[in-house]
């Protein structure tokens, strides 16, 4: 089985104790994604454990279970969901600790609506880039099982190192920035 986008991958849980917030963003969300919505951490890490979203969209104060509390978390659950943070304060260091814990992105409040759609395109498109890199990785790997004495095993192994590098030296390399901007 092969990778390949498809619409299924373009549902998006958003996070925010605002409802005008939530209201806003599956307006300007819902031609183009899926969009359920929730009004606290607890709630989304409920649906979260109940179905597949390519995108959370959280904000970072809210009662109870903090955003950046929930984004372990949410890998945790579900590790190629990609999320986007979101918070009113205009803080460096809300954006620097939403990178940290492994959020993809950050918006500010108040919206600007092309930001949101450009931010929202570019997690997307991130999200179906890890399941493309997951499956490769699988297909590879079932490869040199299926042919251990093959001239293919090292070349395999070689790719399999270099995608391997290669994501954490992205990973590192962000971690690196916000080191930098901390």
């Amino acid at each position: 089985m092969t990778f390949e986008p498809d619409d299924d991958n373009r549902s998006i849980l958003i996070i925010d104790d605002d409802p005008f917030i939530r209201k806003m963003l599956v307006d300007v969300l819902a031609d183009e994604y899926d969009c359920s919505s929730t009004s606290s951490a607890e709630e989304g890490l409920a649906v979260l454990g109940t179905r597949e979203f390519a995108l959370v969209i959280s904000d970072i104060n809210m009662k109870g279970i903090s955003g950046l509390e929930m984004v372990p978390r949410i890998l945790a659950l579900a590790p190629d969901t990609v999320v986007i943070m979101m918070s009113g304060e205009q803080a460096i260091d809300n954006a620097v600790a939403a990178m940290r814990v492994g959020a993809f992105d950050y918006l500010t409040k108040p919206f600007n609506t092309e930001h949101v759609e450009a931010a929202v395109r570019r997690a997307t498109d991130h999200y179906e880039l890890r399941l493309a890199k997951r499956d490769y990785h699988v297909r590879l790997e079932r490869m040199v099982a299926e042919q251990p004495d093959s001239e293919l095993v090292p070349l395999a192994h070689a790719l399999i190192a270099r995608i391997n590098w290669a994501h954490g030296d992205a990973m590192g390399m962000m971690r690196a920035f916000t080191r930098m901007l901390g």
